[in-house]
């Protein structure tokens, strides 16, 4: 039996139920089902420790949380007094695993990746002021803490210390963080999130910059965007008047859909998709195996009502309907920022489409329910053809 993630509520309380009963001995699951569903085993068995990355374009190895997770599932309290957990992975990679097992393993933090939007939503918050304060703030991350147990695993120069000299690596960890810190300031201005103002003399005789946001800065903050996609965002709706296909193009070409799956041999899928959809798929900018086209595509199976071709894709348009509602309402506050009110019409028609699955070129006497295409064709015939047509208040 195949378990199938975008069934997960349905299906997946289904399997439980049945395994309960022990009719169910063997189960063949997807990953999702280990992640996503508290199904203990005697036995577990994770069949590989890679997948393929439609965006790379190749196999990577899951998180190691995410094997954890999976091997967590051996063993029911309530019947076995052991559990065994069976890992099948590449030769070269056994003896990672074996000691990534037996030994304990720090976590490192990956906030030095997302620093320039964590900094962003503080400058905003008014919690960071200056660039002095921003260092300061990161001192008390865990991130910090890390970078000064395992300085090798952030800063490659680290490596290069043939000699564990305190001086030398406290001098490299206070260059490390000040060039970390100089970047991320340096892609917010970039980014138009903020603004550095003259350097004041402070309370104790030193000159700091300050830095102050921006609206698009807030814009960004209030939404949970990054930095790159309201700077895109600005760049695009500057432009005079944007129609309503152009719009839905700028929604899904953000870099908020960079993650969005592509799984192997999606793009012939996306291709053939493509022929049902009545928007074009612009191959200029993106090919069938980019996830900003997999988004459009999605987006016009939504609006218009076309049938996904595979389950999968059901998961997918959630992701992608999700993280759509706060990004429309993001453009909507830059384009009313530029003066587009052309643009800013068009972004509140497509919030709406999303919201009703609903085309924007049909009648709006079909987003009432219950109401066939035989009912609307007799209602035209009555001259009522919208809804303020039919007197309803």
């Amino acid at each position: 039996m195949r378990y199938c993630g975008s069934e997960r509520a349905k299906i997946g309380g289904n399997i439980v139920d049945v395994n309960k009963q022990n009719i169910i001995v063997v189960l063949i699951s997807t990953s999702t089902l280990a992640w996503g569903v508290n199904f203990p085993a005697h036995l577990v068995i994770i069949k590989g420790t890679e997948y393929y990355d439609g965006q790379l374009k190749r196999y990577v190895d899951f998180p190691i949380t995410d094997v954890l997770q999976m091997m967590g599932r051996a063993g029911r309290p309530q019947f076995d007094t052991e559990a065994r957990a069976v890992v099948m992975v590449h030769e070269p990679k056994k003896n990672f695993y074996r000691r990534f097992i037996y030994e304990p393993f720090p976590v490192e933090s990956s906030l030095h990746e997302q620093l320039t939007d964590h900094l962003n939503a503080e400058i905003v918050a008014k919690t960071i002021r200056t660039r002095e304060e921003a260092i300061d703030y990161v001192t008390w991350t865990y991130f910090f803490r890390r970078l000064t147990a395992n300085p090798a695993y952030y800063d490659q120069q680290a490596a290069l210390l043939e000699t564990p000299d305190f001086e030398k690596q406290k001098d490299m960890l206070a260059n490390y963080i000040e060039r970390l810190m100089n970047k991320c300031l340096d892609e917010l201005i970039r980014s138009g999130c903020i603004e550095l103002r003259e350097a004041q003399v402070a309370p104790g005789g030193v000159a700091s910059a300050a830095v102050e946001p921006t609206k698009l800065g807030r814009i960004a903050s209030l939404y949970y965007l990054s930095h790159r996609t309201v700077a895109q965002f600005q760049r695009t709706l500057a432009r005079e008047g944007l129609g309503f296909v152009e719009i839905m193009r700028v929604l899904c070409e953000c870099p908020e859909y960079d993650e969005l799956p592509v799984r192997h041999n999606e793009d012939k899928l996306n291709a053939e998709f493509a022929e049902h959809c009545p928007l074009e798929v612009d191959l200029a900018i993106q090919a069938y195996d980019s996830p900003h086209t997999k988004a459009f595509l999605l987006l016009q199976a939504h609006m218009w009502g076309i049938a996904l071709p595979i389950n999968d894709y059901k998961t997918d348009l959630k992701s992608v309907l999700d993280r759509s509602i706060p990004l429309i309402q993001a453009m909507v506050d830059i384009a009313a920022e530029e003066a587009q009110l052309r643009s800013t019409l068009n972004l509140i028609l497509l919030l709406q489409c999303l919201h009703q699955a609903h085309q924007p070129w049909r009648t709006s006497l079909a987003t009432l329910p219950h109401l066939s295409e035989k009912s609307l064709k007799v209602l035209r015939d009555y001259s009522v053809d919208s809804l303020p047509a039919t007197g309803l208040q």
